[in-house]
């Protein structure tokens, strides 16, 4: 508290002192409820907790909470509808289940900062400023018999207990309930209006916007810079989107196999694979997993060697294979088959045994489950230009 103002004199050049009696450190707790009800006035409900209690407790705990409520339905005699703060104590399991267990009760939360919006803080700054403001008190008592004091002349002044209350333009939400019947629209309606009446609200709202947006971006692999480049999407005409990764999967798969007229197929993908399991490289992890995962079981190559350019080459079952690119000229139905495949974006790799063309086998990035509705959604929002891929 502020020293009190009396006239005080002293001396020219000195500061005149005012002596205090009575030093203390205790301190007096209140909760309270603002009653609002249209068509009827405000009422003030409250509870004072001196920090001297029994269980040595210094604050409110979820209890007393519980018998405030329960107070002012008693008194209220009708269903509540209760807004209150993001206290941890509001939020405790005992609370809850108070709450879920009591028919005529509703809560909303407010925002995690908002006094703007919680008349009981305006009253509290009404306290502070008349009744206990300048005063020094003699002793704790003194500190609980005057803020009682002037929360019983509160409780009488309505004019006083409607202006704390923020106009938020809630009255909207019984309108647009009566109008459409949607009980949720009316709601979101009336919590849009509360936001955008509240400056403090809505400067917390937009950078929470924000850095929800960039976290659920992130999350579906959408990495943002900024929450400035997250504002000028808006002014984006034509989308590039990388292929690898992105429209597919990132994971080369086996598509095809092909065999030449004097061979298999099964031949072809067993040799590819036996040969393809001792290497690292991507396309080869995909032939050997697409071997493996259609024929089971492959034989194990008794030498192997990469060769840059060209691929790799081994010994299987006692035959030498290659697996890669072929430098001579394909017979034409696999040549025809490697064209076509290239065509169509995939990898073709050719298997060789002792020399002569065996077969082709190819892989590709597989296409994403949503690639082709989301390139669809791009291409519609897109006004000046179109899809790149």
């Amino acid at each position: 508290m502020t020293p009190p103002i009396t006239r005080t004199w002293s001396r020219r050049g000195r500061t005149p002192v005012v002596r205090v009696r009575g030093r203390s450190r205790r301190r007096l707790s209140v909760a309270a409820l603002a009653c609002y009800k249209p068509g009827e006035r405000p009422r003030l409900i409250y509870r004072p907790c001196p920090d001297a209690r029994p269980d040595g407790r210094k604050s409110f705990s979820w209890k007393d909470y519980r018998d405030l409520i329960q107070t002012a339905h008693q008194q209220l005699g009708g269903p509540i509808v209760l807004v209150w703060d993001n206290l941890n104590t509001h939020l405790t399991a005992g609370m809850r289940r108070y709450i879920a267990e009591r028919d005529w009760l509703t809560v909303y939360q407010l925002p995690p900062y908002a006094p703007d919006l919680n008349p009981v803080e305006g009253i509290w700054s009404v306290l502070r400023r008349t009744t206990t403001a300048n005063r020094a008190f003699a002793d704790p008592h003194d500190l609980i018999t005057a803020v009682r004091r002037g929360l019983r002349q509160l409780q009488y002044r309505h004019d006083v207990l409607d202006g704390c209350l923020t106009g938020t333009g809630l009255v909207l939400a019984p309108v647009w309930l009566g109008v459409t019947g949607d009980t949720v629209a009316a709601f979101t309606a009336a919590v849009a209006v509360l936001i955008i009446a509240c400056p403090c609200a809505l400067g917390l709202a937009t950078p929470t916007a924000l850095m929800v947006g960039t976290g659920r971006g992130a999350q579906l692999g959408i990495l943002i810079k900024g929450p400035e480049v997250l504002e000028s999407t808006r002014r984006v005409d034509t989308v590039v989107l990388d292929k690898t990764g992105t429209v597919t999967t990132g994971r080369m798969t086996l598509q095809e196999v092909y065999a030449a007229e004097d061979s298999d197929e099964k031949e072809v993908l067993r040799l590819a694979g036996a040969l393809e399991h001792a290497s690292e490289h991507s396309i080869a992890r995909a032939v050997a997993e697409g071997a493996q995962e259609r024929l089971g079981d492959l034989p194990a190559p008794e030498h192997f060697e990469n060769v840059p350019g060209l691929g790799v080459r081994g010994r299987v079952e006692g035959h030498e294979v290659t697996v890669g690119r072929f430098p001579g000229t394909l017979p034409e139905p696999l040549a025809g088959a490697k064209a076509g495949a290239e065509t169509e974006g995939r990898t073709a790799v050719v298997v060789v045994r002792d020399g002569v063309a065996l077969g082709v086998v190819t892989v590709a990035d597989a296409v994403k489950e949503t690639s082709a509705d989301a390139v669809r959604v791009a291409a519609a929002d897109a006004t000046g230009g179109g899809v790149c891929t």
